[in-house]
C-alpha cells in the first residue's frame, strides 16, 4: 500500500483549496502579518536603541542573510518542494517576530531577528515567484497574473498598518509580535491545503552564471536597483516622518490603510493598460512618486499626508507593475524558471545591501533624513526613462 505524502495527510483532514489558492493565502495572511509590524519596526528600534544608525544596520543585516542564503535555499527547496519550503519560510518569519518581543530587553536580538528576517527571504518569495509563474505560463496571462498577485499583496498590506497601529496603542509591541507570529503560522499552513505542488525544480549554477553575465541584466539591475532604493527609503525613513507629523501609532497606521485600500484601484487600472501593453503609463507612475515625496516632506496635517501617501503608493502601482509583468513573462521564455528567479533576487537583495549602506554612510556623516529623500526623488526622477530604457526588452519579451 502506498504511503501517503505529508500534503495528502493534512488535506485528508482538511478541507482542499481549489489551484493555487493556497499559495494566494499564504500571501495574504503573510503580508497582513508583515505590514501590521513593517511600518512600526524602525520605530520600535529606535525607540529602543535611541540611535538612528541602527536602522540600516538592521535592515543592512538582513539584506546580506538573504543574498548569501538565497543558492543553498535553492537547492533545499528543490528537494523538499514548494509547500515546505513555504512552510520552512514561515518557521524563520515566526522566529523573527518572536525574537523582537525580548528585544527591548536584550539589544542584541534585534541583529538575531534582521539574521531571521532575512532567511525568510528565499523560502517566502523563491516557491512564489516560481509557482505564479507556472501558472502564468498556463495561460500567458502575464499581466494577470502579476496584477493579481499584486492586488492580494496590496489587500493584505493594506489591512495590517490600522490593525498594529492599534495592536501598539492599546497593549504594546510585545502583543503586536506575537498576533503577527500567529498570523505567519496560519499562512505557513495554507500552501498544504490547495492543489498545486512542486518538486525537484531544475536548479543549475551554469545557468545562474549564464544569465548573471546576460547583456539584459543592465536593465533588470536598474529597474531594481531603483525600486530597492526606494523602497528601503520608505521602509527605514518615510515611518519617522509619519510618527513624527501625526502624533500617534494609531494614526500612523490609519494613514497607511486607507491609502493602500484607495490606491487598489490603481492596480485595476494598470492591469488592463499593462494587457493592452501599454508600458508608457510608467513615466505617470515615477511623477506620482516624485509627487508623493514631495508631499510627505512638506504637508504638515493628516489630510495632506493621506494625499501625499496616496499618490505614492499609486505611483509605485504604475510604475513598477509593469516591470513585474515583463519579469514574469521573461521567467517562462525558457523552461529554467527557478534559476531566473534566483538570479533576480539575488540582485534585489545585493541592491538592497547597497542601499543600506549608503544610508548607513549617509546618517552617519549627518546628511540630514530629508537630504536622503531629496536623493530618493533624483532617483526616481531617473526612471522617467523606463519606457525608453526598455524598449528592446519589451520587444522581445512583452
Amino acid at each position: 500500500m502506498r504511503n501517503l505524502s505529508s500534503q495528502e495527510v493534512i488535506r485528508s483532514h482538511l478541507m482542499v483549496l481549489p489551484g493555487a489558492w493556497g499559495i494566494y493565502l499564504n500571501e495574504l495572511f503573510r503580508r497582513i502579518s508583515t505590514s501590521m509590524v513593517g511600518l512600526f519596526i524602525p520605530l520600535y528600534i529606535y525607540k529602543e536603541t535611541g540611535d538612528l544608525l541602527s536602522i540600516p544596520i538592521y535592515y543592512l543585516i538582513f539584506s546580506v542573510t538573504a543574498f548569501c542564503t538565497e543558492l543553498p535555499s535553492a537547492y533545499l527547496i528543490k528537494k523538499i518542494g514548494i509547500d515546505k519550503g513555504l512552510a520552512l519560510g514561515s518557521l524563520f518569519r515566526t522566529t523573527f517576530l518572536y525574537t523582537l518581543i525580548f528585544a527591548n530587553h536584550h539589544h542584541i536580538l534585534f541583529w538575531v531577528s534582521a539574521f531571521a528576517f532575512g532567511l525568510t527571504m528565499p523560502f517566502d518569495w523563491l516557491p512564489h515567484y516560481y509557482s505564479l509563474a507556472k501558472m502564468a505560463k498556463k495561460g500567458h496571462q502575464f499581466g494577470s497574473v502579476a496584477s493579481f498577485s499584486k492586488i492580494f499583496t496590496r489587500l493584505g498590506s493594506s489591512l495590517g498598518p490600522v490593525i498594529g497601529g492599534l495592536c501598539i496603542q492599546l497593549w504594546g509591541f510585545s502583543t503586536l509580535y506575537f498576533i503577527a507570529g500567529t498570523l505567519i503560522i496560519v499562512a505557513g499552513i495554507m500552501p498544504f491545503l490547495d492543489k498545486f505542488e512542486k518538486i525537484d525544480m531544475h536548479v543549475s549554477g551554469k545557468e545562474i552564471i549564464n544569465r548573471l553575465l546576460d547583456p539584459g541584466i543592465i536593465k533588470h539591475i536598474f529597474a531594481f536597483g531603483t525600486e530597492n532604493y526606494d523602497g528601503i527609503v520608505s521602509i527605514m525613513i518615510w515611518p519617522i516622518f509619519l510618527f513624527t507629523t501625526v502624533g500617534s501609532y494609531g494614526k500612523s497606521g490609519a494613514v497607511e490603510t486607507l491609502a493602500l485600500l484607495v490606491g487598489i484601484i490603481s492596480l485595476y487600472m494598470i492591469n488592463k493598460l499593462v494587457k493592452n501593453k501599454k508600458y508608457n503609463a510608467m513615466r505617470w507612475g515615477s511623477i506620482a512618486i516624485i509627487l508623493g515625496w514631495v508631499g510627505r516632506l512638506f504637508m504638515k496635517n493628516i489630510n495632506g499626508i493621506w494625499l501625499a501617501n496616496l499618490s505614492y503608493l499609486s505611483g509605485t502601482a504604475f510604475l513598477f507593475t509593469p516591470v513585474w509583468s515583463l519579469l514574469y513573462s521573461r521567467s517562462v521564455a525558457k523552461k529554467y524558471t527557478m534559476e531566473f528567479w534566483l538570479v533576480h533576487e539575488l540582485l534585489s537583495h545585493g541592491l538592497l545591501a547597497l542601499s543600506c549602506l549608503a544610508i548607513w554612510y549617509a546618517l552617519s556623516h549627518n546628511f540630514g533624513l530629508s537630504n536622503i529623500i531629496y536623493t530618493n526623488i533624483l532617483v526616481i526622477g531617473m526612471s522617467l526613462i523606463f519606457p525608453w530604457l526598455y524598449r528592446g526588452y519589451i520587444k522581445r519579451y512583452g
